[in-house]
This record gives C-alpha cells, structure tokens and sequence, in this order.
C-alpha cells in the first residue's frame, strides 16, 4: 500500500500484502479489510482484522491528495461580450473525466477588468478534492457604431434636410454634435455642438457637394463618429462660363449665363475671391445682367461665384475658375 494517492472520484481501495516470515497471508481468507474516508481528499483508514487462525487487528493510514487544475477540462458558453457598462461573468463548465465540478463547492470564480471593454480574466480557485488555479481570459467589446442618416442625399438648392442621429452599442443616454463643410472651405462648421438633439434641419447655402458630420458621444465619453455626403442641386437650368480661362492683366473678361428662362426675371450676382482668400467681394447685382464684363485688378487665381435667383422657386448658383497673368 503507498502512501498517498491522487483522488478518482471513486472510493480508492489499496492492495494490501500481509507477510508473517516468509508467509504470505491471504485476503478475506487470513484477514479482512475495512477502509473509511476513502474517497474524498484527506486521509483514509484502513483496519486489518485477522481471521481463521489470525487473530488481531493492525490499522493504518494514507493520503488521498487533490487532483491538479493543469488534469481538468475547461469548457466556456462565450469569450467575447459586448460592452453594456454592467459586469459580465461567464458560464463555465468545468470536468474531471465524467465528473462535473460544482461552483462554490469544488471551485470558486474571481472576476477581473469584467466591466469596461479590453481584456478580462474569470479566475477559478479549485478547493477540495481539487487544488490549484486557472484564468480563462475573456473580451469585453464596444461595437459602438454611428448609424446616422440623411433625409435625403440630392436637396434642391434653398431647400431643406433632415440629419437624423443614430447609434447602435455604446451606453446611454447618448449626446449628439452635427459639423458641416463643402467644396469650397477646408474646415467644419459647428451646425450644433454636443446636445440631446438626436435630429436637425439644415438649409446648405451653396451649389455644391457637402459633408456633413455626426458625432455621437454616450453617457462613458466614447465618441462614434460617421461623415454623410450630399449634393445640393440647382432648380434652374442656366450654363455659366467665361470669355476666357486665363487672361493677362489689365485684361477685361466677360462671363457668359446661357439659359432658357426669359434673363429679366433673374437678379445676377457676381463675386469674386482669390483662391487663397475666404472673403467674396461683391461685383455687380443687377436683374437682367445675363452677361456681364470686368477687369481683374490683380494677378492670381480666382474663385467667380454666380447667383441667379427670380425669388420664387428657381434659383442657382455657379462657380468659375480665372487665372489672371
């Protein structure tokens, strides 16, 4: 009989070799065997009755020793959660062979980082029959997504569309900030800074191709962000374009409006701006101008902006490149 023994799960039940001299005693017909606390980790009994002509009895002892968490199987439902700002704990099933461990009895679990999205640990503190410790790590996620809209990704100029702010993941409640630009400006306008408004109007004030952008904070800061193209069309159809592309200085350029519409019941409007400046100047307003000469005071590349507008439903605006010599 050994000394110790690695639990089974089952009563564990040593061969026992009795000797007197050099005879070898036989079990159940020279002596009888009773063991006690046998199974579970701990120390076992045994007690040795002598039978025929034996008598007497002799006890002893050995060790029944845990099994090590590095022999158990490791089974868990989900190693991957999404962040929702409470604590995730996992279903874990733990086996020794057939044997299926108990929590709270054979195993306690220790939760770390199981909150905010990263990495995460559950810790399993075997007890009992079973010793030693195991991590199964786990992630938290956050699939904070912006799925904000538009009404509409073509508006008639001077007409309206709807910015409609939505996310899915996150934690709520949610803050919502809507930025613009075009074409022809490099940096975003604030339309409306972080607030509760999880939908706007707006109403572009130029020809041309927007972006608009949506930020959506939640109630941990975390910010999702999505970028929403639109084109603002005309509702008038009119060809604007210049005598020439590029002239020397002191040279007069004429800008041309080709348009079906009857000119006098259009106001033209001419600006001009250098490319590198933001600031348009003001040429000329007059109704009926379809045609309208300047001379450039300066050398360099021009922006040329032309609104036409009758005030009703028809309007436009375009714009020209000059390059002056």
């Amino acid at each position: 009989m050994n000394n110790s023994y690695l639990y089974t799960g089952k009563p564990i039940v040593p061969k026992i070799s009795l000797k007197i001299g050099d005879q070898q005693l036989e079990q159940d017909v020279d002596f009888a065997v009773e063991m006690t606390d046998n199974i579970n980790v701990g120390t076992a009994h045994v007690t040795i009755y002598g039978k025929g002509k034996f008598n007497g009895t002799v006890e002893n002892t050995f060790k029944i020793e845990p099994v090590p968490a590095k022999s158990l199987s490791f089974f868990a439902d989900n190693t991957e959660f999404e962040y929702d700002g409470k604590p995730h704990e996992m279903h874990i099933a733990v086996k020794f062979g057939e044997i299926t461990l108990q929590e709270g009895i054979d195993y306690n679990v220790e939760y770390a980082d199981n909150i905010k999205p990263g990495n995460a640990s559950a810790k399993l503190i075997f007890q009992g029959n079973f010793t030693g410790a195991m991590n199964i790590p786990f992630t938290i996620t956050n699939h904070f997504i912006n799925t904000s809209k538009l009404s509409t990704d073509v508006v008639n100029y001077t007409e309206e569309l709807t910015v409609t702010a939505l996310a899915e993941g996150g934690v709520a409640p949610y803050r919502y900030a809507y930025y613009v630009k075009h074409d022809d400006i490099k940096n975003w306008k604030t339309i409306s800074d972080f607030s509760e408004e999880s939908s706007i109007t707006y109403k572009p004030m130029f020809i041309t191709d927007y972006i608009i952008n949506v930020k959506i904070k939640d109630a941990e800061d975390n910010i999702a962000e999505k970028q929403l193209p639109f084109t603002v069309q005309s509702t008038l159809d009119a060809n604007c374009r210049l005598s020439a592309d590029t002239i020397a200085l002191s040279e007069p350029v004429t800008i041309i409006t080709e348009m079906e519409e009857d000119v006098s019941d259009f106001v033209f409007k001419y600006f001009i701006r250098k490319i590198t400046e933001n600031k348009w100047t003001l040429l000329e307003r007059k109704k009926g101008l379809s045609q309208f000469e300047f001379t450039p005071e300066q050398k360099g590349n021009y922006s040329i902006c032309i609104s036409i507008r009758n005030g009703k439903d028809k309007n436009t605006k375009q714009y020209l490149k000059l390059t002056v010599e």
